[in-house]
Protein backbone atom coordinates (compact mmCIF):
# COMPACT_ATOMS: atom_id res chain seq x y z
CA UNK A 1 0.00 0.00 0.00
CA UNK A 2 1.18 3.45 -0.37
CA UNK A 3 0.56 6.31 -2.59
CA UNK A 4 2.06 8.23 -6.22
CA UNK A 5 3.33 11.21 -6.21
CA UNK A 6 4.49 13.83 -9.12
CA UNK A 7 7.13 16.19 -8.96
CA UNK A 8 4.29 18.95 -10.39
CA UNK A 9 2.22 18.43 -7.29
CA UNK A 10 5.32 17.93 -4.52
CA UNK A 11 5.05 22.30 -3.85
CA UNK A 12 1.22 22.32 -3.30
CA UNK A 13 1.92 18.64 -1.01
CA UNK A 14 4.56 20.08 1.53
CA UNK A 15 2.94 23.62 1.72
CA UNK A 16 0.00 21.89 2.87
CA UNK A 17 2.01 19.36 5.50
CA UNK A 18 3.83 22.62 6.62
CA UNK A 19 0.49 24.53 7.47
CA UNK A 20 -0.81 21.32 9.11
CA UNK A 21 2.18 20.68 11.31
CA UNK A 22 2.37 24.39 12.66
CA UNK A 23 -0.75 24.07 13.81
CA UNK A 24 -0.01 21.37 16.24
CA UNK A 25 1.90 24.19 18.20
CA UNK A 26 4.05 20.77 19.52
CA UNK A 27 1.10 19.37 20.75
CA UNK A 28 -0.06 15.79 20.06
CA UNK A 29 -3.84 14.28 19.91
CA UNK A 30 -4.96 12.83 22.90
CA UNK A 31 -4.58 8.97 22.54
CA UNK A 32 -8.09 6.83 22.50
CA UNK A 33 -7.53 4.36 25.04
CA UNK A 34 -9.66 0.54 24.22
CA UNK A 35 -10.40 -1.48 27.28
CA UNK A 36 -12.64 -4.29 28.28
CA UNK A 37 -13.37 -3.38 31.93
CA UNK A 38 -11.85 -1.16 34.94
CA UNK A 39 -10.37 -2.65 37.76
CA UNK A 40 -8.32 -1.68 40.94
CA UNK A 41 -5.05 -4.03 41.99
CA UNK A 42 -7.43 -5.28 44.68
CA UNK A 43 -9.78 -6.85 42.31
CA UNK A 44 -7.22 -9.14 40.76
CA UNK A 45 -6.71 -12.24 42.51
CA UNK A 46 -6.61 -16.12 41.89
CA UNK A 47 -10.12 -16.65 41.69
CA UNK A 48 -10.44 -13.87 39.50
CA UNK A 49 -7.99 -15.57 37.12
CA UNK A 50 -9.43 -19.12 37.24
CA UNK A 51 -12.59 -17.63 36.17
CA UNK A 52 -10.97 -15.87 32.88
CA UNK A 53 -9.16 -19.47 32.33
CA UNK A 54 -12.75 -20.90 31.70
CA UNK A 55 -13.48 -18.65 29.61
CA UNK A 56 -10.40 -19.48 27.11
CA UNK A 57 -9.40 -20.19 24.61
CA UNK A 58 -9.40 -16.79 23.30
CA UNK A 59 -8.25 -15.39 19.68
CA UNK A 60 -9.86 -14.01 16.85
CA UNK A 61 -13.22 -13.12 17.33
CA UNK A 62 -12.84 -13.22 20.98
CA UNK A 63 -9.49 -11.45 22.33
CA UNK A 64 -7.87 -11.57 25.67
CA UNK A 65 -9.83 -8.99 27.93
CA UNK A 66 -8.28 -5.42 28.39
CA UNK A 67 -8.13 -4.04 31.73
CA UNK A 68 -7.46 -0.57 32.89
CA UNK A 69 -5.90 -1.17 36.05
CA UNK A 70 -7.02 2.48 37.85
CA UNK A 71 -5.03 4.14 40.91
CA UNK A 72 -1.81 1.96 40.77
CA UNK A 73 0.96 3.15 43.16
CA UNK A 74 3.83 2.21 41.19
CA UNK A 75 6.39 1.33 44.07
CA UNK A 76 9.58 0.08 41.93
CA UNK A 77 10.68 0.25 38.51
CA UNK A 78 13.37 -2.18 36.92
CA UNK A 79 14.80 -1.85 33.55
CA UNK A 80 15.35 -5.69 32.72
CA UNK A 81 17.46 -6.72 29.68
CA UNK A 82 16.28 -6.04 25.97
CA UNK A 83 14.78 -3.03 27.43
CA UNK A 84 11.61 -4.81 28.97
CA UNK A 85 10.38 -3.01 32.59
CA UNK A 86 8.91 -4.76 35.56
CA UNK A 87 6.92 -3.01 37.90
CA UNK A 88 5.75 -3.54 41.38
CA UNK A 89 2.70 -2.05 42.08
CA UNK A 90 -0.23 -1.67 44.80
CA UNK A 91 -3.72 -0.69 44.97
CA UNK A 92 -3.57 3.31 47.14
CA UNK A 93 -6.73 2.32 48.33
CA UNK A 94 -6.64 -1.49 49.51
CA UNK A 95 -2.85 -1.63 49.73
CA UNK A 96 -2.65 -4.79 47.69
CA UNK A 97 0.60 -5.32 45.61
CA UNK A 98 0.77 -6.69 42.44
CA UNK A 99 3.81 -7.25 39.57
CA UNK A 100 3.44 -6.38 36.15
CA UNK A 101 6.13 -6.93 33.36
CA UNK A 102 6.08 -4.36 29.66
CA UNK A 103 7.80 -6.10 26.90
CA UNK A 104 9.28 -3.67 24.17
CA UNK A 105 7.83 -0.12 25.40
CA UNK A 106 6.98 2.24 23.02
CA UNK A 107 9.37 5.32 22.57
CA UNK A 108 6.54 7.36 23.59
CA UNK A 109 5.91 5.21 27.07
CA UNK A 110 9.86 5.42 27.66
CA UNK A 111 9.95 9.38 27.49
CA UNK A 112 6.73 9.89 29.78
CA UNK A 113 7.89 6.77 32.54
CA UNK A 114 5.99 7.66 35.96
CA UNK A 115 8.55 7.92 38.53
CA UNK A 116 8.35 5.57 41.50
CA UNK A 117 5.74 6.78 43.98
CA UNK A 118 3.41 7.96 40.76
CA UNK A 119 0.10 7.14 40.64
CA UNK A 120 -1.38 6.15 37.58
CA UNK A 121 -3.61 3.79 35.67
CA UNK A 122 -2.63 0.97 33.60
CA UNK A 123 -4.39 -0.78 30.58
CA UNK A 124 -3.15 -4.59 30.94
CA UNK A 125 -4.07 -7.77 30.31
CA UNK A 126 -4.10 -10.60 33.36
CA UNK A 127 -1.82 -13.55 32.93
CA UNK A 128 -0.33 -16.06 35.11
CA UNK A 129 3.44 -15.61 36.02
CA UNK A 130 5.44 -19.12 36.77
CA UNK A 131 8.46 -18.48 38.20
CA UNK A 132 10.92 -20.56 40.66
CA UNK A 133 7.98 -23.44 40.77
CA UNK A 134 5.03 -20.47 42.11
CA UNK A 135 2.47 -19.86 40.33
CA UNK A 136 1.69 -16.10 40.84
CA UNK A 137 -0.89 -13.47 39.17
CA UNK A 138 0.50 -10.42 37.14
CA UNK A 139 -0.26 -7.93 34.69
CA UNK A 140 1.14 -7.48 31.18
CA UNK A 141 1.02 -4.17 30.53
CA UNK A 142 0.08 -2.71 27.34
CA UNK A 143 -0.23 1.10 28.02
CA UNK A 144 0.62 3.46 31.13
CA UNK A 145 -1.39 6.83 31.48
Amino acid sequence: AGFELTQTHLPFVIDRLATYYSGLDGHQEQKTQFFDVDARIGDIDERLMTWLDRLSPFGAGFPVPLFRIVGARINDIVKLRGGHLRFRLEDIQTKTKIDGVLFSPSPRIVENLPQKGAVTDFIAELQWNYFGGNKGVQILVRDIF
